[in-house]
């Protein structure tokens, strides 16, 4: 029950930032002297299409997000592709199937795919694990906020969320999806 509650709140700081600034949306924000609240800046070259393309951002997320959520505590199968069981890759690829998006099977494949994250992660950042445990000798999981991820650990405990610190001497690699 703890650790859903702590993912229900990793989850809703990932999709609404408590300030603005915050580079979960990717936008520039500033703050507006007569309100005193966040509105995003005004820019000549600002589009329709531009909007457009922002909104299906956060309409992912949000689909991402609520999948997470649907994920916890489900078991752990090796070769499992959801929505009853997962292995680390099936979770992801089906997190990302439930958001709109095609990722590769395995972890090997999404670690390669997609853009290198940068040194900052965001929500939706796809992690590759070296790992002693995996049959295939990798593992994945897909980032939260605030240094903690979600990914299926194994029969034990099945799709948990987990701190990053401890495994940051196994990361490998951080792949962006998410423009």
């Amino acid at each position: 029950m703890r650790r859903r509650r702590l993912c229900l709140a990793l989850i809703l700081f990932a999709l609404f930032p408590p300030f603005p600034g915050s580079e979960a949306h990717g936008e520039s924000w500033r703050r507006s002297a007569d309100r005193g609240t966040a509105t995003p800046k005004a820019s000549s070259r600002t589009s329709s299409k531009a909007g457009a393309v922002t909104q299906a951002r956060f309409f992912a997320r949000r689909r991402l997000a609520l999948a997470v959520r649907h994920c916890l505590g489900k078991p752990y199968v090796y070769g499992a592709r959801g929505p009853t069981a997962f292995d680390c890759s099936g979770l992801v690829q089906w997190l990302y199937r439930s958001a709109g998006l095609k990722l590769p099977r395995t972890a090997l494949e999404q670690g390669r795919g997609g853009r290198r994250a940068g040194p900052g992660l965001v929500f939706g950042d796809v992690l590759l694990f070296r790992s002693r445990a995996s049959p295939s000798g990798w593992h994945c999981g897909m980032y939260l906020a605030r240094g903690y991820f979600v990914h299926a650990t194994g029969r034990d405990r099945g799709v948990i969320v987990s701190a990053l610190a401890p495994r940051r001497s196994a990361l490998v690699a951080a792949r962006r999806y998410l423009a």
